[in-house]
């Protein structure tokens, strides 16, 4: 190995000698025997037959200058890859950084140098094999990257540590910051080996703000050169972890001071120290790691903080949020700040303004902005704003799919769900009802009919909970006499929903007081049972399961509004198991929302609150009962109904109290 020792081998090709064993300027070229080793030739008409894993692991456990010296270039650790497989780039990799961190301690050196009779080689060339080995490693980790997906935990572990513990040792060389190409090779190793975590921003955080700001410092601080690109998004998505380091003079020091709270400006001052560097170019995935930071510290203490670093990106940098970027300034808006939803919605311009610029054509809403996240910016709404803001965000919806260029719409049938709840929370009769009808106009509502006990339960709930008891009984009448039989142009109501709207015109009527609607409509629902010509018991039976037991349930939702999910409570206790088997007994769910349950933790009303409102709608009953003027045939079905149905929901003592008092 004295070509190696002796530099018989020139660095670049031009200066070889010939390879023609038989001339006289014949070099003996030991990086192309190697490589021939490892990767023969096939024999004529043999396959190529590869030499085994344990010939250049040996080379790379006893030689690794030498096989850092063939694997310099990227084609050459692809090939390694290929014909050895993934686990030798890792092997390599973990060899190296190992060298690389133990060359300079005397026990170590004997056994990574050959065999020689030379003392111990000027600090000049041991820093030239330290080249070389970083040269090695650069390529190695950025084919490494492109595998990241198939690397075990405890192999990343690793690398990682082993990457931390190189680059410390390399840093403590005098001379190293003097050898800019070995410096250079560093900086795009801890660029590919920090890329390779980007993917998961959980992955980044378990590893921790003091790893990545070990190796910031190390490439700033000792090897001075600029932070890379992957290495800055790991610090910011790191914003929340704390660190014992004082503070200095440079951008990164006060970002890593800083309390964790307050790191938002250092890190704008960290993102602008490398534009300013020309190490990186600003674009949205910098502001989606930095709020992705913010986030991990707290959302209510930190959005405000985000929307100005949003503002800040877009008038230094003209950048704008990505889809992503824009998705998480979405969850920063909580109630102290829905009204800066609005501005969110410009955001979403996927990139720069240059290349914004740079489109041809009008960019369209429903292309920029994904439907999930318009339907939640109107739940914002209906939960923070006033019930107009909902309705102004609905026309700009449907605004956008006047101008839309392609069939993919943006209003979907939740936004038309919103708007009802929004029209029924101010109690208005006239706007509930257009955009009730609205909901059998929405692309893809196919197959059951949209006007079901959900869709009507949520109109019925937003008005009852506001006190809108003459606008319940309004809009029942509205949607019994407008949707009851189907017109040909739009669906009816289903036979739930029916039930539910009479359900829920019972309950406004007996809330308002007015007693005598509540004796007609139970008289109207015994005539068409009777008329049906079922048995006296089956009618009962019917209208007790129909509508009485809908009034317990459509009563119980109401009052849950520090929940702060209305309509997802709506669909989580009218689609659970409970209710669904009581009330279909088999026939098919007509919400068609019962499946969502298995995917996510169902709302529920706990038992003491529904208790509570059986109570109170026992005692309206109670009431009712009590004001009867005389006691009919008619009335004393009713009487027997109403004690059933009170006492199946446990507050049978309640309405009997009160008709006794």
């Amino acid at each position: 190995m004295n070509w190696l020792q002796r530099n018989l081998l020139a660095a670049h090709k031009s200066n070889w000698g010939s390879d023609d064993p038989s001339n006289e300027h014949y070099h003996y070229d030991g990086v192309r025997a190697f490589r021939d080793a490892l990767f023969p030739l096939p024999k004529e008409g043999v396959l190529r037959e590869p030499s085994g894993d344990e010939e250049w692991k040996k080379v790379v456990d006893t030689y690794p200058f030498l096989f850092a010296r063939c694997f310099r270039d990227e084609d050459t650790v692809r090939r390694l890859a290929t014909e050895k497989g993934e686990h030798a780039i890792l092997y390599a990799v973990q060899k190296l950084l190992d060298t690389v961190a133990t060359q300079y301690t005397s026990t170590d050196r004997a056994r990574l140098r050959p065999q020689s009779l030379m003392p111990s080689p000027p600090t000049r060339a041991a820093r030239s094999e330290l080249a070389t080995l970083w040269r090695c490693i650069s390529p190695l980790l950025r084919v490494w990257h492109q595998q990241r997906a198939r690397v075990r935990r405890a192999a990343r572990e690793g690398v990682l540590s082993s990457f931390l513990d190189a680059i410390t040792a390399t840093a403590a060389h005098g001379d190293a910051v003097a050898d800019r190409q070995m410096v250079n090779a560093i900086r795009h190793s801890a660029e590919s080996l920090c890329s390779s975590l980007l993917h998961n921003e959980a992955l980044v955080r378990g590893i921790g703000l003091d790893y990545f700001a070990g190796v910031a410092r190390c490439l700033r601080d000792d090897l001075r050169t600029t932070l890379p690109n992957a290495v800055v998004h790991c610090l910011l998505l790191s914003m929340g972890q704390p660190t014992a380091l004082t503070a200095g003079d440079d951008a990164l020091h006060r970002y890593l001071a800083a309390p964790a709270k307050q790191r938002w400006l250092p890190a704008l001052s960290l993102v602008e120290q490398g534009h300013g560097e020309r190490a990186f170019r600003v674009t949205g995935s910098h502001l989606r790691a930095l709020l992705s930071g913010l986030q991990s510290i707290s959302i209510p203490e930190t959005w405000r903080q985000a929307l100005q670093c949003t503002e800040v990106f877009e008038q230094r940098y003209a950048v704008l949020p990505d889809a992503a970027g824009a998705l998480k300034l979405i969850l920063n808006l909580e109630q102290q700040s829905w009204q800066r939803a609005f501005d969110v919605l410009r955001y979403f311009k996927g990139g720069d303004k240059a290349s914004e610029r740079k489109r041809s054509g009008k960019a369209v809403l429903d292309e920029l902005v994904p439907t999930r996240v318009l339907r939640d910016l109107q739940l914002l709404t209906v939960k923070h704003a006033a019930w107009q803001t909902t309705l102004q965000l609905m026309d700009s919806l449907r605004a956008a799919d006047r101008h839309a260029k392609t069939e993919k719409k943006v209003v979907g049938f939740m936004n038309v769900l919103y708007c009802v709840y929004a029209a029924a929370t101010a109690g208005n009769v006239d706007l509930a009802v257009h955009y009730f009808v609205a909901l059998s106009t929405v692309p893809g509502v196919k197959g059951t009919s949209p006007f079901n006990e959900i869709t009507v339960a949520t109109a019925m709930v937003a008005m009852l909970d506001r006190g809108h008891y003459d606008g319940v009984v309004r809009l029942a009448a509205r949607l019994l006499a407008e949707l009851t039989k189907g017109d040909g142009h739009r669906p009816s109501l289903t036979r739930d929903g029916y039930s539910m709207c009479i359900a829920a015109l019972l309950l406004g009527a007996l809330l308002s007081g007015d007693y005598a609607r509540v004796t007609r409509t139970f008289e109207r629902l015994l005539r068409q049972q009777a008329d049906g010509g079922a048995p006296a018991d089956a009618v009962l039976k019917d209208i007790r399961r129909n509508v009485l037991d809908r009034s317990l349930v459509l009563f119980a939702m109401t009052g849950m509004t520090h929940l702060n999910a209305p309509i997802r409570l709506i669909f989580d206790v009218l689609g659970s198991e409970s209710v669904y088997s009581y009330y279909e007994e088999g026939d098919d769910f007509e919400g068609r929302q019962r499946l969502t349950n298995k995917h996510r933790r169902p709302l529920y009303i706990p038992p003491q609150h529904c208790h509570a409102n059986n109570a109170t709608l026992a005692k309206a009953f109670g009431l009712y009962q009590k004001q009867l003027e005389s006691e009919k045939d008619t009335t004393a079905t009713i009487s027997t109904l109403l004690a059933e149905t009170m006492t199946t929901g446990g507050v049978g003592m309640e309405y009997l109290q009160t008709i006794m008092c």
